[in-house]
């Protein structure tokens, strides 16, 4: 609904319910305030981008993750959040190295870090990207941690068939080549040209 606040155009949203109630009938609505609609959008812009947030209170050792991080990560939300030393736990044991290098420079220089690392769930394979920052105190050390893991597995199983793609054409390319090659020596072997140039008489 939009409405005229101050002379200002403001769009406002509701919850309208109508019910009835003997003979009469029963109508309630519910106007949504801006921090619902705020709360609409990340829950849109998580789902839009294959994306949830984590955060870390190094001071308090609360973790806190949104819903989606516990679907990407296949993990169900009665298990719980892990610390952020032991994210690394989760990802496969190449990737996991990686990712526990990330989150020590992170926590001893404050360098933020985005990289991808692949996990393992019940769906399958799982190719995600970790970007995190952290929230220094007034002395520059580090009491909070805020981050981001995005699934890129669609992403990646499309590059990874376009890599099979090229891979492909340049083995078909080469078998071309070669079998070009070997009829020029095949055509070579049973006509040869003439090495200098040949006089024919009359002509």
């Amino acid at each position: 609904h939009q409405e005229i606040v101050d002379g200002i155009a403001e769009l406002s949203t509701y919850s309208v319910r109508a019910t009835r109630l003997g003979e009469g009938l029963v109508l309630t609505w519910v106007r949504h305030g801006s921090s619902d609609r705020q709360e609409q959008r990340l829950a849109d812009l998580q789902r839009l981008g294959n994306l949830g947030w984590a955060s870390w209170n190094l001071l308090t050792h609360e973790v806190t993750w949104s819903s989606h991080v516990y679907a990407l990560l296949g993990r169900d939300t009665e298990s719980g959040p892990v610390a952020l030393d032991d994210l690394p736990g989760l990802a496969l044991p190449e990737d996991g190295s990686a990712l526990a290098h990330a989150i020590a420079r992170l926590l001893r220089d404050g360098r933020p870090f985005d990289l991808p690392f692949r996990i393992r769930t019940t769906a399958g394979l799982r190719h995600l990207r970790a970007v995190a920052e952290a929230v220094p105190d007034s002395h520059g050390t580090p009491v909070e941690v805020h981050g981001v893991i995005q699934d890129l597995t669609a992403q990646r199983s499309a590059e990874l068939a376009l890599v099979e793609s090229e891979r492909a054409i340049l083995t078909q390319h080469d078998v071309l080549l070669a079998e070009r090659t070997l009829a020029g020596r095949l055509q070579d072997a049973l006509l040869p040209l003439p090495t200098r140039p040949v006089r024919l008489a009359g002509l």
